[in-house]
């Protein structure tokens, strides 16, 4: 991103308002019933634990390795207990979220650089406002911050990635090559591989 001091200022307004309502979305999704959570959520959380703790079946086809070994992670830093875990794995798709926003923030600075490339852009608030609507809407409605799934991850890596293949400014073909095959391995490992195999086998079961 550029420097905040050199950005024209309804671009720095733009991205001070999206920064807040980033935030505030985040937080009032994640305390609104925070003792909640979603049945993934207890699988993600019990495959994380026990892929920390060193136990080959921890690793299957089904679930996320990524997510839930740093949703685990988390939890054992901050020595949650079960009345506190909830709260503290949610904390985790907040940061998340604040991760996808800004990835997102570099997509639309990247669509608006190639649209200024083929002629001058009038008024970037009415690019940059209702993109950040969908992003809000999108992420907070659709994903949902307080559940606590990969999805988020996987939208933040999406998000960059397409950034990277826009803006012809990241640095060097290989450079780039590199960064945007690590963001794409991180989105890969951060969603559940559903394996056709070991769905029939938990059917079966």
């Amino acid at each position: 991103m550029n420097d905040p001091a050199s950005l024209p200022p309804t671009r720095r307004r733009a991205r001070i308002g999206f920064a807040f309502a980033t935030l505030a979305a985040g937080l009032i999704d994640v305390v609104v019933n925070p003792a909640s959570i979603n049945p993934d959520g207890v699988a993600y959380i019990e495959v994380g634990r026990a892929i920390l703790a060193g136990h080959r079946e921890g690793i299957v086809g089904y679930w996320s390795p990524l997510y839930a070994t740093i949703v685990a992670a988390v939890l054992a830093l901050f020595r949650a207990t079960p009345a506190t875990e909830v709260l503290i794995a949610r904390s985790v798709n907040v940061l998340f979220f604040l991760i996808a926003a800004l990835a997102f923030e570099s997509l639309v600075t990247a669509v608006l650089t190639l649209l200024r490339a083929t002629g001058p852009v009038a008024n970037e608030l009415l690019w940059r406002i209702p993109a950040y609507a969908v992003f809000l809407w999108t992420c907070v409605r659709n994903i949902g911050i307080a559940e606590i799934t990969p999805d988020l991850g996987v939208a933040a890596a999406t998000f960059a990635a397409t950034a990277m293949v826009l803006d012809d400014a990241v640095g060097t073909p290989a450079r780039r090559a590199l960064w945007l095959g690590l963001t794409l391995g991180v989105g890969y490992l951060d969603k559940a591989v559903r394996s056709e195999e070991h769905t029939s086998e938990l059917q079966s079961h």
